[in-house]
């Protein structure tokens, strides 16, 4: 009779000596996590409790009006995107958010890319929202890395708007500002009867993905719950790593959303003309958004020419300056989607916005070109390296609305920018 007590007991203590040796665990292995995100900001931002402490992406400056954020996962401490952020480079990239690799991996962007075939190392210095005139101001911190090669990646897409905006709307840069008052009158008249800023803020958020809130549950047992488990998740890093997990679940589920063309076809067909979506017989699928992207295109407004003669002004005056410092410069000039799948819309089938883009862009191209040309600035298209990869079967873009291109897109650009590097 006494044997079951005593079996009893031994089970007992086993399971205390395991859960004492279980509790030891997770407490070392807090006391760890506690020490790696105190010394480690990027550790910090992974096991954030979100909406408490968010990732950032960028942070406020003065001049640039934002710069990308070293506290984020993908950047160096300087806060670009790289790996490291290296003393020395032999290429240095700058532009936008073509540039920087938006929707693909770090080592997806065409910089990383042309560094990994060519086995230069390859700073990218791009971000979001940056055009010319932000790459102008800084030229200093990517000469201060002494590069044999400053690249300017120059995208059709925003970067009028973005050197417009910059100058104009932000007030810096006085130096590229004209001083012909007929211009100026131009341009307060037509602020005046379409703010241009609002104009693009609009089809922003119409362009944009938009968030989808969870459902909330206030009955007493889940708000007792709930609580618990904000105090784990404001305090607790082990609860963060399993937070990080389930993040990166969701987030590859809402990848895999976004290149599912049944849901982007019915965006498309409730969006009212602002989502076109295409499909050729070849089996291309993509989603176009020609009215966002003419809005800061439209050659016949007079705020997009100035972009324009903005973002060259400051082409030419990095140009200047890298010469002078001994190293060589070339500008990427990329293309829209729109433009890269031109031949394959046939005319009947491109909407009104969709044929003034075209018309459009290719004035401003050739522009650029001639501009480019007399100013002795060498440059590379990228128009039909990414028009190649359709015609051999690659789609170069991802099916939904998004205009960066893709891993395949990226690597043509490389290997475009790579060609040239083996003439020099």
């Amino acid at each position: 009779m006494g044997v079951a007590p005593d079996r009893r007991a031994r089970r007992l203590r086993r399971f205390l000596l395991g859960a004492i040796t279980a509790g030891g665990v997770v407490v070392a292995l807090e006391l760890i996590l506690q020490s790696a995100s105190w010394f480690i900001p990027t550790v910090a931002v992974l096991l954030s409790h979100e909406g408490q402490v968010p990732v950032e992406y960028r942070v406020g400056d003065e001049v640039l009006g934002y710069r990308p954020s070293p506290a984020h996962v993908d950047h160096d401490r300087r806060g670009f995107r790289n790996r490291t952020a290296v003393q020395h480079a032999r290429i240095v990239a700058l532009g936008d958010s073509q540039t920087y690799g938006t929707g693909v991996e770090p080592d997806e962007a065409w910089p990383q890319q042309l560094g990994a075939s060519t086995g230069a190392v390859t700073y990218n210095m791009a971000f979001g929202g940056y055009g010319p005139t932000h790459s102008l101001v800084l030229l200093d911190e990517a000469l201060s890395l002494s590069p044999e090669v400053v690249i300017e990646g120059f995208y059709a897409g925003n970067d009028l708007w973005d050197s417009y905006h910059m100058v104009h709307e932000l007030r810096q840069l006085p130096e590229l500002r004209s001083d012909d008052p007929e211009l100026m009158r131009q341009i307060d008249e037509a602020n005046r009867l379409d703010p241009l800023k609002a104009r693009v803020e609009t089809l922003t958020r119409i362009y944009g993905q938009g968030t989808v809130s969870e459902p909330q549950d206030n009955s007493t047992g889940r708000r007792v719950l709930g609580a618990g488990r904000t105090l784990l998740s404001e305090h607790s890093k082990v609860y963060g790593v399993v937070r990080a997990v389930r993040r990166e679940l969701a987030a590859q589920k809402e990848r895999g959303k976004a290149e599912s063309w049944a849901p982007l076809m019915e965006k498309a067909g409730s969006s009212a003309g602002q989502w076109e979506a295409f499909e050729s017989a070849a089996g291309f699928r993509t989603i176009f958004v020609p009215q966002y992207r003419d809005a800061v295109l439209d050659w016949g407004d007079v705020r997009i020419r100035e972009g324009h003669r903005l973002a060259l002004a400051a082409i030419e005056r990095m140009h200047e300056r890298v010469r002078s410092f001994g190293a060589k410069f070339l500008v990427v000039l990329i293309p829209t989607k729109e433009l890269v799948f031109e031949d394959m819309v046939a005319g009947a089938a491109r909407s009104k916005h969709f044929s003034a883009l075209l018309e459009h862009e290719k004035q401003m191209w050739e522009q650029t070109k001639t501009t480019l040309t007399a100013a002795g600035i060498e440059f590379v298209d990228a128009l039909p390296v990414l028009k190649a990869r359709l015609i051999r079967g690659e789609q170069p873009y991802p099916q939904s609305q998004d205009g960066h291109p893709n891993a395949a897109g990226q690597g043509a650009i490389a290997q475009l920018v790579a060609d040239w590097l083996a003439h020099r």
